[in-house]
């Protein structure tokens, strides 16, 4: 076969350098790696003052996150009741900002032992909070066979407490409906339409949160604390609400703590995980360290591939600090499972066992 080759673009041409490939100096990410490497948050922990710092940095993190702030009226509205051995079911909708509708399963255990208190349940990105109750999403009258530890209801029951199973915004029922083109991942769109606006989807989340907290006080049936269990990003979730809502008693967050430059800054995530300037002003771990002295379990697997182990053992040493300067480290319980990237509901379990053992009434 006659070779072909393309014809000659300029009338001379004298290479003047030895370079014969394209090195990482090229790579956008090299340079943020370095902008990084000279950053150091304006809000890191500061161990002279730490109620101090906590009270300045919440606030920071507040303005950040861009929370919407409305007039909060839940306005439920019952669409389903439904029943098994374990426990009684309902699904409720709320009134969001805007008149928008956040549905909610609330599911109380029939078990005669005394409950815990009312744990919000948060799926990650997943098809939605069907997940946590195993009912398939299109007919929630048939069972479902979820991945391990996505039954975050069962999790809940076997801990003896109520759980609350929130619709967040993009997931489930809340899918985009009205776009007609639209990213494959179902949070990108939304994500990058509330930075157009000057909001955050984790903001925004973090509203629908309180939409539901304010329903859980103002109902006689669920009782006191207030928890969050949540996974992947519904862990992060967690965290910031622990760190940034008084209401917000203790959390179980699973999969999503390491450090801001080894994880989100290193690793593809979705974009609903970036706020703009955060890591101007934090790293994880002085998030992390808001919630303190608040109970607060992280359970990973340390071969999670997008939130690095030695990442998380950062974290948990700085945090570990917080704790103990006010004298609460029997508080702050990391767990680590031999595995992936999933919920490690035994390991949750333990450590909730642990913090009660330590004589902790929340």
């Amino acid at each position: 076969m006659k070779r072909t080759f393309a014809r000659k673009r300029f009338k001379s041409f004298r290479k003047k350098s030895n370079v014969t490939q394209i090195g990482q100096e090229y790579s956008p990410s090299w340079v943020h790696s370095r902008a990084a490497e000279d950053l150091s948050p304006r809000n890191a922990f500061d161990p002279s003052d730490v109620t101090g710092w906590q009270s300045k940095s919440r606030k920071k993190l507040r303005e950040l996150l861009k929370i919407p702030s409305f007039p909060i009226d839940a306005a439920p509205e019952e669409v389903w009741t439904a029943t098994d051995d374990r426990g009684i079911y309902k699904k409720v909708l709320l009134l969001g900002e805007y008149e928008s509708r956040i549905p909610i399963y609330v599911c109380s255990p029939r078990s005669t032992k005394t409950e815990q208190g009312t744990v919000i349940c948060l799926q990650g990105h997943t098809s939605g909070m069907h997940n946590s109750l195993g009912v398939r999403l299109d007919h929630e009258e048939r069972a479902l066979n979820v991945p391990v530890g996505r039954d975050l209801v069962n999790w809940c029951f076997a801990n003896n407490f109520s759980a609350v199973c929130l619709e967040q915004r993009c997931f489930g029922e809340r899918s985009e409906r009205i776009q007609k083109k639209r990213s494959p991942h179902p949070c990108h769109d939304t994500a990058m339409r509330a930075l157009l606006l000057g909001r955050t989807l984790m903001g925004e989340r973090i509203a629908d949160l309180e939409v539901c907290i304010r329903y859980i006080q103002g109902n006689c049936a669920l009782q006191y604390p207030i928890g969050i269990v949540g996974n992947s990003l519904g862990g992060t979730l967690a965290v910031y609400a622990l760190a940034v809502l008084d209401d917000v008693q203790f959390a179980v967050a699973g999969s999503c703590t390491s450090t801001l430059d080894k994880s989100i800054g290193n690793i593809y995530h979705c974009t609903d995980l970036y706020i703009p300037q955060l890591r101007e002003f934090f790293e994880f771990s002085d998030i992390v360290g808001l919630a303190a002295p608040k109970p607060l379990i992280l359970v990973q697997g340390i071969n999670d591939p997008i939130f690095p182990y030695d990442g998380l053992k950062e974290v948990e040493t700085e945090v570990g600090r917080i704790y103990d300067l006010l004298g609460a480290s029997d508080r702050f319980i990391v767990k680590v499972g031999q595995g992936g990237h999933r919920f490690y509901s035994d390991l949750a379990s333990q450590g909730l066992s642990e913090i009660f053992n330590s004589g902790h009434q929340f």
